[in-house]
């Protein structure tokens, strides 16, 4: 759902809920009419919290990675800028889930670079370096997205490391009944 849409909704509840306030208050059913207000006064305030909030892309950006290192803090490891690439092939993926996939499919950290208007993440597995780039907008380029790029025209992808993103998909997790649960997956570390 859209900001706008988001907006009219929540304003006509807003409404909603003052009219059912004014006629249970003319109707003497003051512990409903206290109920309604209450309800009212906080979709009020949610509609002005959302009618006024920074939605501007520096905005947005800062919360998108304050959001990804909350959600994946315990599989993420913060590195310095001078971090230098190994020399493994480079597969660059759409989502960081698929980073985060095969990251617990096999068990490894996720470097994190974090860079003025953008933050890399890197995942070293056995043959490739899987890398999601996220950037402020499409118009920066990083120093180490450079790095990338120009190390991706050297070399030719191959494809056994697109093979894993689509074996990791495959992975399979199995819940037994003492609350323990088993990965099987067709990726192995090598």
């Amino acid at each position: 759902m859209n900001s706008d849409n988001k907006k009219i909704y929540v304003g006509l509840l807003t409404i909603l809920f003052m009219l059912v306030s004014f006629i249970l208050l003319f109707n003497d059913l003051i512990n409903y009419f206290i109920v309604s207000l209450i309800i009212t006064i906080m979709l009020f305030s949610y509609l002005v919290y959302i009618t006024f909030k920074k939605n501007d892309e520096d905005s947005v950006y800062k919360r998108e990675i304050k959001r990804i290192f909350r959600t994946y803090d315990s599989i993420l490891v913060y590195s310095d800028n001078n971090y230098k690439l190994n020399d493994q092939e480079i597969v660059i993926v759409n989502k960081l889930e698929d980073i985060v996939k095969v990251s617990e499919a096999l068990n490894l950290p996720i470097l994190v670079i974090n860079e003025k208007d953008s933050c890399i993440f890197i995942c070293e597995e056995g043959i490739c370096n899987l890398i999601y780039i996220k950037k402020k907008n499409n118009s920066i380029v990083s120093k180490y997205e450079e790095k990338i790029n120009k190390r991706i025209k050297d070399n030719k992808s191959s494809t056994d490391s697109k093979q894993i993103l689509k074996d990791i998909e495959k992975t399979t997790l199995i819940k037994l009944k003492n609350n323990k649960t088993y990965k099987v997956s067709p990726v192995k570390k090598k």
